[in-house]
C-alpha cells in the first residue's frame, strides 16, 4: 500500500460560547492483481464544547457516503469510512465502491448503527472526471447519480 495522503486540523472559537474540534483523515491505493487498484479513505473528527450548527461535521455528498445529498448527516463528532475498486492505469475505469460513516449528536455519544452506501461509476482520465450512481443501505433508499470533476481519492 502506498500512502495517498493524510491531513489534520484542530480549530476553536472562544466568546459567549467556546468550542473546539479536531480531525484527522488518511487515504491510502494499493495495487491488486489482474490490474486492480483499491483505494480506501478514513476520516474521524471530534468536537466539545458549546456546540453551534457551523462547526458540525457533515457527511453526505460526493465525499463521504455517496448515496446521501451533501451534508444530510450533521453532528458534533463524526467518521467516514470508504473503498474504492477499480482498474489500474486506464483512461476509463469502471470502479465500485462503498461507503459507511456515523455522527454524534454530542461529543462521542456515538448510536444506533453507522449509515452505509453503496454505489458504481466510470472514472475517467485518471479520475479527474467521475460519473457515478450511489444508493444508502437502507429501505426504499433512491440511486443518487452524481458528475464530479477533479479527482476524488
Amino acid at each position: 500500500a502506498r500512502p495517498l495522503g493524510w491531513s489534520a486540523g484542530v480549530e476553536a472559537t472562544a466568546g459567549a460560547k467556546v468550542h473546539g474540534r479536531g480531525w484527522v483523515a488518511a487515504t491510502v491505493r494499493s495495487g491488486l492483481p489482474w490490474g486492480l487498484d483499491v483505494t480506501a479513505f478514513g476520516w474521524a473528527g471530534m468536537g466539545a464544547g458549546d456546540s453551534i450548527p457551523q462547526r458540525d461535521f457533515r457527511l453526505g455528498g460526493e465525499k463521504t457516503l455517496r448515496g446521501y445529498p451533501a451534508g444530510w448527516f450533521r453532528g458534533v463528532s463524526a467518521w467516514a469510512l470508504g473503498i474504492d475498486l477499480g482498474l489500474s492505469h486506464h483512461t476509463v475505469s469502471p470502479v465500485l465502491f462503498a461507503d459507511a460513516g456515523q455522527v454524534a449528536p454530542r461529543q462521542l455519544r456515538f448510536a444506533g448503527p453507522p449509515a452505509a452506501s453503496i454505489g458504481a461509476g466510470l472514472s475517467l482520465l485518471g479520475g479527474a472526471v467521475r460519473i457515478e450512481a450511489a444508493r444508502p443501505i437502507a429501505p426504499r433508499a433512491q440511486w443518487r447519480w452524481s458528475l464530479v470533476i477533479g479527482a476524488r481519492r
